[in-house]
């Protein structure tokens, strides 16, 4: 399901360019590096970018020459949260980037040509694991593996479970050189802290690495949302020969207020400013019309709050 990797036309988009910049650098070292954790979880309250960086560090790695195997996990729609069509297409994306991984997996297949049909822990191990040590066992091949909006699964505990991830973990920890890498992104679900929590336990900390979005330091997530909002706000007005005055520094100033770290009540505003049978000075003036109710802080873990004001304020 090609359409759910980086390259598909169901990917989301990256981050906007000079922004979530000593981020993505840090990811990116560690995708390079021989040494440290094969596994980075980057984890994040909903409306925090995860799925915004997960797709620059694919497209970017990919661009510079690794191998890169994807899938991005959506539950609006019904084939993207598939757990065969994930084990699936990340086996087949592995392949076309790895000689030692195609052949380990057009061996599985012509061995079984219904493995789409059988239980997920055989399809992990035949279709992922055992790709996986081929690579490791290559003396000059690599690649990283990312798996974003692992909540969004259809059947998340069978996923972060011992059969599927739990099983590729090890295999990855044990790869010399760091040949093989995982990058995963997800909400802060009980079921995936716990079962997280426990792997990386046996794992060590030496072999995994976890970033929490929302504690990323305030002022770094406001100013690149303000470069969001001004880049953003300023296209906007010369496609619509809006004054040059438009918007406001007082009205950016609110913006950011109410975004506070979400990047997703950034993005919702500026969609609601685009709609083209609407003028955005008044769309935008409304919209700030409307009392800040929620009072809410930059630093606060309330986003739901944030994002069903914004809702109600804009339908």
């Amino acid at each position: 399901m090609l359409s759910a990797t980086y390259e598909g036309k169901d990917a989301p988009s990256g981050c906007m360019r000079h922004t979530r910049v000593e981020l993505l650098d840090e990811i990116t070292t560690w995708a390079y590096g021989t040494t440290g954790p094969k596994i980075h979880w980057l984890s994040g309250l909903p409306g925090t970018g995860k799925s915004s960086i997960a797709s620059s560090i694919a497209d970017s790695l990919a661009s510079s020459g690794m191998p890169v195997a994807s899938f991005f996990i959506s539950r609006q729609s019904s084939q993207r949260r598939d757990l065969t069509n994930i084990i699936c297409t990340l086996s087949y994306t592995l392949a076309r980037h790895s000689p030692a991984a195609r052949a380990c997996v057009t061996a599985a297949v012509r061995q079984d040509q219904d493995i789409a049909e059988l239980n997920h822990s055989v399809q992990v191990k035949r279709l992922l694991t055992d790709p996986i040590n081929a690579i490791t066992s290559s003396l000059d091949e690599s690649a990283i593996i990312i798996i974003d909006a692992l909540d969004e699964c259809e059947d998340v505990s069978e996923l972060v479970g011992s059969d599927i991830l739990g099983a590729m973990f090890p295999i990855i920890c044990a790869s010399a050189r760091g040949a093989v890498k995982l990058l995963i992104t997800s909400r802060l679900e009980p079921i995936i802290c716990s079962s997280f929590s426990n792997s990386f336990l046996e794992l060590g900390s030496n072999q995994t690495c976890e970033v929490r979005l929302h504690e990323v330091e305030s002022s770094k997530v406001q100013d690149d949302i303000a470069k969001f909002f001004r880049a953003e706000l300023a296209s906007l007005r010369q496609r619509r020969s809006l004054p040059e005055t438009w918007p406001t520094e007082e009205d950016l100033r609110e913006l950011l207020n109410r975004s506070g770290a979400l990047f997703l009540y950034a993005a919702t505003v500026v969609r609601h400013l685009r709609e083209p049978q609407y003028s955005p000075q008044s769309r935008l003036e409304e919209l700030l019309r409307t009392p800040n109710t929620q009072n809410l802080s930059v630093d606060d873990e309330s986003p739901y709050q944030r994002l069903d004001q914004l809702y109600l304020d804009i339908l």
